[in-house]
């Protein structure tokens, strides 16, 4: 008998798997460099780095800026 040989090909869901390592990886990358060049450049006293994810659905979101700045408003 003769032996077999298999070939597994690429296909459409590798390459948007590679693709979207990739794309991780780079994100990540930024978001390191970003936090490296604000500890570097910090000159002493605390340093606070926050990420707010966005919440909720924009139109939530903007109801809740339209009601904290009509209590701004008021309390002035």
């Amino acid at each position: 008998m003769q032996s077999m040989m298999l070939r597994k090909a690429y296909g459409i869901p590798q390459y948007i798997e590679i693709i979207l390592s990739v794309v991780d990886s780079i994100a990540a990358g930024i978001a390191g460099n970003y936090i490296y060049i604000k500890l570097i450049e910090h000159n002493g006293g605390n340093l606070s780095i926050r990420y707010q994810p966005a919440r909720g659905s924009p139109r939530q979101r903007k109801i809740t800026k339209m009601i904290e700045e009509e209590i701004a408003t008021q309390r002035k």
